[in-house]
């Protein structure tokens, strides 16, 4: 799944409503709701050919993403290794995204939760600012050669 050029603009809808000004921490769930609410009028949406974002959420102050895998039943898949590789590839998108600051420039944690095909629950991805700075460091040491 390939969410840089999918993935952001579903992402960003509804981030007028945050980016009007700052976040306040008594506005901050008022704030979070009034975007999901706003983003989840344009949902259920298509990220790809098996991904669908179909609404959005708050949990105390982390916005949360709900996706299905349209072809795959959570029993089929490993759940382990599908978190590992969306992690990773998560944390390539979002820690990166001009849009997505809003959410992590606020320590807004955001939750990836996806689900089978049948609704079952499949896995979750949390990215904050703190696992982005770990994602950081960790890619770096991985650059650096190895010494002689």
């Amino acid at each position: 799944m390939r969410y840089k050029q999918l993935f952001i603009p579903f992402i960003s809808m509804g981030l007028s409503v945050l980016s009007g000004h700052a976040l306040a921490s008594s506005q901050l769930n008022s704030d979070l709701v009034d975007a999901s609410v706003e983003m989840n009028l344009a949902l259920p949406q298509l990220v790809d050919d098996n991904t669908r974002l179909d609404r959005t959420s708050v949990v105390d102050t982390s916005f949360v993403y709900h996706f299905t895998l349209l072809h795959f039943p959570a029993a089929d898949i490993d759940s382990h290794n599908f978190s590992d590789v969306m992690r990773v590839e998560l944390h390539e998108s979002i820690c990166f995204s001009e849009e997505m600051d809003i959410f992590l420039g606020n320590n807004i944690p955001l939750i990836y939760a996806y689900s089978g095909m049948y609704g079952e629950s499949l896995a979750s991805v949390i990215i904050d600012k703190d696992s982005c700075s770990y994602h950081e460091q960790a890619n770096a040491s991985l650059s650096q050669p190895l010494p002689r």
